[in-house]
């Protein structure tokens, strides 16, 4: 990870990217999204998924919304994908329980389905969610471990602070929907996450929703086109790049 200059994009541990302070300082003056902490992918994500995340085998974009490009590393994807974790079981889920976990994601309960899509069900929330979606459930499916999700569920601004997902089980016991198991909220996610496990993974027939363009701001700051990919790799720019 050192040699492939992850940190350069990623935040991990206490090494925290430049790349919000470059784009932000480099760009129009508008925040950049926050790209995905590598603190806990090894924990969060499936190390088959991430294999083929890395060398370039995923077919759809998990974070649409995003303007940053996530490189391939196909000679060191299985090396990186196996130390960053472990071999993990195969899905399994309960019926009974997966079906409880349907109702859940509607909006007269959790209102999962508001920002995350379904399979072929696209997100019922309005132009705004449409502009930054949430990670498909069949593509969630096949790349999140459970030990990950049911921690990262109650709580996930303290597992990633650039995530958009809010923390909406206030005390981690109890959620709003008191008419299934009185309100646990411990028992609603793994309903949820055996849900997850039954939606059907069709990538060549589920393309990712294209999220709507945010309009275009004037007032571009003038005097800084250095390239950003040059600093991201600590080079000088070469002759085809403009200078500052």
């Amino acid at each position: 990870m050192h040699s492939l200059r992850c940190t350069n994009c990623h935040s991990r541990d206490a090494a925290l990217s430049p790349h919000w302070t470059i784009v932000a300082d480099e760009g129009r003056g508008i925040p950049p999204e926050g790209l995905p902490h590598l603190t806990y992918a090894g924990e969060k994500l499936r190390s088959d998924w991430t294999a083929r995340l890395l060398a370039g085998k995923v077919p759809y974009p998990v974070r649409p919304y995003l303007k940053s490009h996530m490189p391939s590393f196909p000679a060191y994807a299985d090396v990186l994908s196996q130390g960053l974790a472990a071999e993990p079981e195969p899905p399994l889920f309960d019926k009974a329980l997966a079906e409880i976990g349907n109702k859940l994601t509607f909006r007269t309960a959790l209102d999962c389905r508001q920002c995350h899509a379904v399979g072929r069900d696209q997100i019922m929330g309005d132009d705004k969610t449409q502009i930054s979606p949430g990670i498909n459930f069949a593509h969630a499916r096949e790349r999140l471990r459970p030990d990950f999700f049911h921690r990262f569920v109650l709580d996930p601004p303290r597992y990633d602070p650039a995530t958009k997902m809010p923390k909406f089980i206030a005390d981690l016991k109890t959620s709003k929907v008191t008419s299934v198991f009185n309100g646990d909220a411990r028992k609603q996610m793994e309903a949820i996450w055996n849900f997850i496990q039954s939606v059907p993974v069709e990538p060549e027939k589920m393309p990712a929703p294209v999220p709507k363009s945010a309009p275009p701001r004037k007032g571009r700051r003038r005097g800084h086109t250095r390239s950003i990919d040059n600093r991201f790799r600590g080079r000088r720019p070469g002759r085809g790049d403009k200078q500052p």
